[in-house]
């Protein structure tokens, strides 16, 4: 493994300290590599860690028709870097996603991916869109309910309640109907605002977002002939499908590793369930130079993960 410290392109060393193998991190749908911040912290000194900026052009934000198009612009910049593999990718939500069609690219080309860590992100956003689906969801979104509403009402600490159930209310009365309505292959598509709290976000977040957000609707995900660690939230969004896997069993031809960290999608990566997300990712990376162990197709960290 060699690397090309002079040319890092749009690499942002997060903690460049550590002779380990780097680990390379691609930043949020809003543009940003902040929300790692804690997860850096936690997986120590020892572990350099980069990550990934979007590209500019004439200080606006880079237009993508397809998330494959912004994987292959972080492979060039990975590639100035480091120009030979073995190389470690991850990402948390959209960024998991960039990080797996990298992993698809970086295969294709011949390089060696140790590890592609996915955080907390299926390869497609697939909501219960038929009465079956919905039956099919319905225990599992039982079960979870109780985690879901104690994530919520943690997220809001510091806001008056009133305001936060009313606002809470309308955000949830819309994804519901952005989530029943919407297809992958239909015209109509949900609204920025549904989902993203845009007067709260930066301006540079408030351009990129339709971008990246568009590009993530588009998304369909292909196979992918290497090895998945999945590191899924215990708690789910409100409906979601309930696979244990979220879903990757069905394009990653390698062998799927399923860690179960405490805490939902917008806790995972802050205290203090990032610290089990630490854990767990730096036990994988302290892994790639162990000999690989038979094991059966998914491997979980948690039995309590299947409900």
């Amino acid at each position: 493994m060699t690397s090309n410290p002079h040319k890092p392109g749009n690499l942002l060393p997060l903690q460049p300290l550590g002779n380990s193998c780097p680990l390379y991190l691609c930043y949020s749908v809003g543009g940003e590599c902040l929300q790692y911040q804690a997860l850096v912290r936690n997986l120590g000194v020892a572990q350099p860690v980069y990550g990934f900026q979007p590209r500019e052009a004439s200080s606006q934000p880079k237009r993508y028709e397809h998330l494959q198009e912004i994987a292959a612009d972080c492979v060039e910049d990975l590639c100035h870097h480091q120009p030979d593999g073995p190389y470690c990718l991850g990402g948390f939500s959209f960024g998991g996603l960039v990080a797996y069609e990298m992993a698809r690219l970086l295969r294709d080309r011949g390089q060696e991916v140790a590890l592609l860590a996915i955080i907390d992100v299926g390869p497609a956003w697939h909501p219960p869109q038929t009465l079956r689906e919905l039956l099919l969801a319905t225990p599992a979104a039982i079960w979870n309910f109780p985690r879901w509403l104690i994530g919520m009402l943690t997220d809001w600490r510091g806001f008056p309640l009133r305001r936060k159930v009313r606002q809470r209310i309308r955000r949830i009365r819309k994804l519901l109907t952005a989530r029943m309505v919407w297809d992958s292959r239909s015209a109509v598509r949900p609204a920025t605002e549904d989902f993203f709290e845009v007067d709260k976000l930066n301006e540079r977040s408030r351009r990129l977002i339709p971008i990246l957000f568009d590009a993530y609707l588009r998304y369909q995900p292909g196979v992918y002939g290497g090895r998945v660690s999945l590191f899924r939230a215990r708690t789910w969004p409100l409906i979601q499908l309930p696979r244990h896997d979220l879903g990757w069993g069905r394009y990653a031809s390698g062998r799927v590793d399923v860690e179960v960290i405490p805490g939902g999608h917008s806790s995972i990566l802050t205290e203090p369930y990032v610290m089990a997300l630490a854990t767990a990712l730096r036990r994988k990376l302290e892994m790639m130079s162990r000999p690989a162990q038979p094991t059966h197709d998914y491997i979980t960290s948690d039995r309590d993960a299947t409900h």
